[in-house]
């Protein structure tokens, strides 16, 4: 008897390894955002823990290139052309992945953040992963 407790002990243990390798599967531009999120365990976990970490959130308001030469000849009142038409919403980044896209607002006298979108679960996953440079 004892060793038959010791094999449907010993496959169980082996199960939930199979269960938790799966969870920490490394996620690749192949596996698909609905698949990584049923991947993982459907447990009640504690997540307070994670409540005082510290993310950087930025607010994007454009971007642009340029040659060094034009950048050594910036001075005080040079103008920067964004690649960002006027009214295009600004995307909102946590620790440099984009989560939503929002609006500037103006909150007793300083800047602030409307956000207007949230990317869905899938979406910021899928930006979790690599990303292929255009």
């Amino acid at each position: 008897m004892p060793d038959s407790d010791n094999n449907s002990s010993s496959s169980e243990q082996s199960k939930e390894m199979k269960s938790q390798d799966k969870a920490l599967a490394p996620i690749s531009s192949k596996n698909s955002a609905s698949t990584i999120l049923e991947s993982f365990p459907k447990t009640n976990v504690n997540i307070d823990i994670l409540m005082d970490v510290k993310l950087k959130l930025t607010c994007q308001v454009g971007e642009s290139q340029m040659y060094i030469r034009d950048l050594l000849s910036l001075g005080q009142g040079s103008v920067i052309e964004l690649r960002r038409l006027i009214g295009e919403h600004l995307d909102i980044l946590v620790n440099g992945k984009l989560l939503a896209k929002g609006e500037v607002v103006i909150v007793n006298e300083k800047f602030g953040i409307r956000i207007n979108d949230i990317l869905s679960k899938e979406d910021r996953i899928r930006f979790l992963g690599p990303q292929d440079d255009e």
